[in-house]
């Protein structure tokens, strides 16, 4: 049994019967995290006669799926200046768009397939507690301005009453644009579902 946190919290999953005749199928899935789940679901959506099989060599969501993150985010590890170095600062400016509705879109489509995985649209804190960091946080702000958003999608909160009680805290960068989840529960969720 995986071991995470997120795991320990929910009941043991219990296993379906194994495949023995792969060629019985039309798409043959190898893995049940996210990636052969999420296929799965919406392959069978587009084509509803699909048969689909799904292999596993532990269980559903053992790996990476059911212990890391705990959020959606539309948070991107490429400044917006880069993206647009390479692509234009007007796909730079969609694609973050994109990111943004991609964080609603997972709450739709968790909420019209009944998934439940404890989806929490509640936004996103990063906090400064250095001076550095501080001064990074700013840099962002105005990038994200630069690219035409405003701040009710970005804005820097300097007031310690409006931040989590961490130690130290200057500021933070405040976004709407991400949702909590429980890891585990959603594999799992979206296991059955597919099943």
């Amino acid at each position: 049994m995986n071991n995470s946190f997120w795991w320990k919290s929910l009941p043991d999953w219990q296993s379906s019967d194994p495949i023995t005749h792969p060629d019985d199928f039309d798409v043959l899935m190898i893995g049940a995290g996210y990636t052969g789940l999420w296929t799965a679901f919406f392959l069978k959506q587009e084509n509803p006669s699909l048969s689909i099989g799904i292999v596993e060599s532990e269980h559903v969501g053992f790996g990476a799926s059911g212990r890391n993150g705990g959020w959606v985010s539309s948070l991107w590890p490429v400044s917006l200046k880069k993206i647009a170095k390479s692509n234009g600062v007007e796909a730079a400016t969609n694609f973050q768009l994109l990111l943004h509705e991609l964080v609603k879109e997972f709450g739709q489509t968790l909420s019209e397939n009944q998934i439940d995985a404890d989806f929490q649209y509640s936004g996103t804190v990063n906090l400064a507690r250095s001076v550095p960091q501080l001064s990074r946080l700013r840099n962002e702000i105005d990038e994200y301005s630069e690219f035409g958003f405003s701040t009710s999608d970005y804005r820097l909160e300097e007031d310690p009453v409006l931040l989590p009680a961490a130690t130290h805290t200057l500021a933070g960068l405040v976004s709407p644009h991400c949702a909590s989840i429980q890891p585990a529960k959603l594999v799992r969720a979206l296991a059955e579902v597919v099943l």
